[in-house]
């Protein structure tokens, strides 16, 4: 798959491969390109996707697209929590806020509501839930974060997953 985004015109050092890997592992016309990712490569680019939902000066594409939007908005967000993502969604409507960081932001945002792994309050306040109620679903395609809303409107979560369920809902439902 490496192989193949590199001859594609992927370059290295601008975090073109690794957008390269990440289109092609979640190409749902083409499942055949998912699976030609091996696991080991498919969780580290998880990893990476991680790292940067949580700190968006680590995504080079948001980095890039959003440097001044950052500094106008968000010099004061902590990174903690993907506070810095928040921040910037927050943000995407305002008059000075320009359309390629917006369109980047709101692609991390539905990178990370597809996978409740990606979203650190979510992932943390409701461990319990996910394990007892939610593990027979595979992570991916927001299947458990639509579990955990099912078990939040029958009133089944603690206060603390269930503000951070509508949160991501919310998101969600913004991007």
């Amino acid at each position: 798959a490496v192989t193949e985004c590199t001859t594609g015109g992927a370059r290295g050092g601008r975090g073109e491969i690794n957008a390269c890997l990440r289109a092609k592992m979640t190409n749902t016309s083409d499942p055949r390109a998912a699976a030609l990712i091996n696991p080991g490569c498919r969780q580290q680019i998880f990893k990476l996707v991680q790292l940067e939902i949580g700190d968006v000066s680590l995504s080079y594409p948001v980095s890039r697209a959003c440097g001044a939007e950052m500094r106008r908005y968000c010099a004061n967000a902590d990174t903690a929590d993907a506070e810095g993502l928040a921040c910037l969604e927050s943000h995407v409507s305002d008059a000075g806020f320009s359309a390629r960081c917006a369109a980047k932001v709101k692609e991390s945002v539905r990178a990370a509501t597809d996978d409740y792994r990606l979203l650190p309050k979510v992932s943390r306040e409701c461990e319990a839930p996910v394990r007892s109620q939610c593990a027979h679903i595979e992570p991916g395609g927001a299947a458990v974060l639509h579990c955990l809303l099912r078990l939040e409107v029958a009133d089944n979560l603690t206060f603390a997953c269930g503000f951070a369920v509508r949160h991501a809902a919310r998101l969600a439902f913004r991007s």
